[in-house]
């Protein structure tokens, strides 16, 4: 009976899982195959995140993440590597700044009084002293020591911000306006030898699949261009 109680507990959680998971993929636009380009652009030129919504009310942070995995999945999709290592290196110093704060916070906790939630958290973090408060000399050595390695998480940070800051030197004048993305789709409708897209019913998928063929092909030609310069 206990067995047959904790399956139907168990089935239920997985039931209630599912539920939530399905609901929370149709609240919004997840994946480029079904994103409109206008809204794609909408979020990327204006940053109003929000038209990524289907419907109810999702949090800001669940739209934030949403964004950042719908434009890493164009990123792949174009073949567009820089903008791939930009969010990449922003969501690692987010990331690293999150963590070095925790730590600070529970090591100014440390300072004044133990705290097991506070060692057990450095500990999840890779910091496996003994804190042991019964020795005192040994208890403010093992805050120390972790307040000495932490330091190597903030020179990472500085590290990769000057990453950052020098991928945005290099791509200085590259960032998408509106009219931007009218002259590249103007381009790729003559390349394709069809009218002009409507942005409302183009996919970014579909977008981004033509972009990478149109860029491969300019950059073939350039190439066999410098070729035949040399030759």
């Amino acid at each position: 009976m206990k067995l047959i109680i904790i399956y139907s507990s168990f089935l239920l959680r997985i039931k209630l899982f599912l539920i939530s998971f399905f609901k929370r993929e149709r609240n919004l636009y997840r994946h480029c195959s079904e994103l409109p380009m206008d809204i794609f652009i909408d979020c990327l030129v204006g940053k109003n995140f929000s038209r990524l919504i289907k419907k109810g009310n999702p949090s800001q942070s669940e739209i934030l993440s949403t964004w950042e995995e719908l434009y890493s999945e164009y990123c792949d999709l174009s073949g567009a590597k820089p903008y791939r290592v930009f969010m990449t290196l922003t969501k690692d110093i987010a990331h690293l700044q999150g963590r070095l704060s925790i730590i600070k916070m529970c090591l100014r906790l440390l300072t004044y009084r133990p705290s097991q939630k506070a060692i057990n958290q450095l500990r999840e973090f890779g910091y496996t002293y003994s804190f042991d408060f019964s020795k005192p000399k040994s208890y403010y050595d093992d805050i120390k020591m972790v307040a000495m390695k932490s330091k190597t998480i903030e020179l990472s940070i500085e590290i990769k911000k000057k990453e950052l800051e020098k991928l945005k030197k290099e791509s200085k004048g590259e960032e998408m306006t509106r009219q931007g993305f009218t002259e590249i789709l103007t381009c790729l409708a003559k390349y394709i030898g069809g009218g002009l897209f409507d942005t409302k019913t183009l996919i970014v998928s579909e977008y981004a699949s033509i972009r990478k063929q149109y860029d491969n092909e300019m950059e073939a030609l350039k190439k066999e261009s410098e070729r035949i310069k040399r030759d």
